[in-house]
């Protein structure tokens, strides 16, 4: 196991106990629950982006690689995401 997969954030994987940890950290420290929630996923994000050399890399071809963008994949999955939730 990797330091990366050691550390990556994975409590959002559990709904129920990614709310009750941003409540709790909101209520702990006076920030919004909204901030608390964007600054994790900035985080995920940031962790996943220093995964894609060493993650990524390995098992994409030269111009896939290159051409891949981590932040274009992940407002797809949003979008999807978000058509799901109001389905």
């Amino acid at each position: 196991m990797s330091d990366s997969d050691r550390y990556s954030p994975r409590v959002h994987a559990d709904s129920v106990l990614f709310r009750e940890a941003v409540g709790f950290t909101a209520a702990q420290t006076g920030f919004s629950e909204r901030l608390i929630e964007k600054d994790y996923f900035c985080t995920v994000l940031s962790m996943l982006k220093g995964q894609l050399t060493t993650r990524l890399r390995p098992v994409l071809r030269q111009s896939d690689f290159e051409e891949f963008d981590l932040d274009r994949a992940m407002t797809a999955v949003l979008r999807i995401a978000e058509a799901i939730a109001t389905s």
